[in-house]
């Protein structure tokens, strides 16, 4: 498993990213299709793998193969993908603050 919310007791929905006979898949609980990428990725090898939301839109990148999630999914479900993405970003933010908070707290305290 790459990745999987927990959200399904805040908004009814659960995502998973995970590879699956060697392709990446993106799965929502609520949504009866699954998004499919890539080929061998089970291969013992590194394997670049990114959700991305920009300027509007939603993607998945598997080792510099883009592909839009509109093609798969509707827009409500997009949207709830970029918000989800939105706030994992603003949590690593805050969560990187924090550490540096505690460093710089650190050394005041060493000095």
């Amino acid at each position: 498993m790459l990745a999987v919310t927990d959200s399904e007791n805040v908004c009814g929905r659960c995502v998973q990213l995970v590879i699956n006979d060697g392709r990446v898949m993106l799965k929502i609980s609520t949504v009866d299709r699954q998004l499919n990428m890539g080929h061998h990725l089970n291969d013992g090898a590194w394997h670049d793998v990114r959700l991305l939301a920009q300027h509007g839109s939603a993607s998945i990148n598997v080792d510099s193969v883009n592909r839009t999630l509109k093609d798969v999914y509707d827009t409500t479900t997009v949207t709830f993908l970029m918000r989800l993405l939105l706030e994992i970003v603003c949590i690593k933010h805050v969560l990187l603050q924090q550490t540096i908070l505690s460093d710089i707290k650190r050394q005041i305290k060493m000095d």
